[in-house]
């Protein structure tokens, strides 16, 4: 058997002891690996990825930089919610941005990140994921359809939020139970 954890530090009573335990129940088999932030140069690698040399503004890029701090989550998310604000489109596999990319804020930390995005959602799409919220870090589908005040076009809804990615499919019953992408 392999067991791979996936832990934050500082999180004493639970991801620290369960580490603890493993570092000292069987050291011969524990292997842990941390991860540090990105480096500088590594977030402007991933940036150069995603976008073609120009087509990201310097001042654009290198906030988003320097605001990342190494976090390529934050990378991920920032791209997101500028393809959700119409400020960056794909095209031939990379991201470029258009003309409102002038125009946008970059906002200043994951969790505004993704709460932007949140707020940009359609009306009846941002209240369908704050119901799911309500119910877990995963649901099953029948239950939000059960809870949810407008059942009608929650098939839709779901299919949206999931091309956004705020939602996955579950892998105990894809199509019948969802999981928040970051919870």
């Amino acid at each position: 058997l392999l067991f791979v954890n996936l832990f934050r530090p500082s999180f004493a009573e639970t991801s620290e002891r369960i580490r603890a335990v493993a570092a000292k129940q069987i050291p011969e088999r524990h292997t842990e690996i941390t991860l540090a932030p990105l480096e500088a140069r590594a977030t402007r690698d991933l940036l150069g990825n995603l976008f073609g040399a120009g087509d990201l503004p310097h001042a654009t890029r290198q906030l988003i930089e320097e605001t990342a701090q190494g976090n390529p989550f934050y990378v991920e998310e920032v791209v997101r919610a500028l393809v959700d604000a119409g400020a960056v489109e794909a095209s031939n596999g990379r991201f470029r941005a258009t003309d409102r990319i002038a125009h946008v804020e970059i906002p200043g930390s994951i969790h505004e990140v993704v709460q932007a995005r949140v707020d940009g959602l359609e009306r009846g799409r941002r209240r369908l994921l704050q119901i799911a919220a309500v119910i877990g870090q995963t649901f099953h589908l029948d239950v939000l359809v059960a809870v949810a005040t407008d059942a009608e076009g929650v098939a839709e809804k779901i299919e949206r939020l999931l091309d956004a990615e705020f939602l996955v499919p579950s892998d105990r019953l894809p199509g019948e139970e969802y999981a928040f992408r970051h919870p």
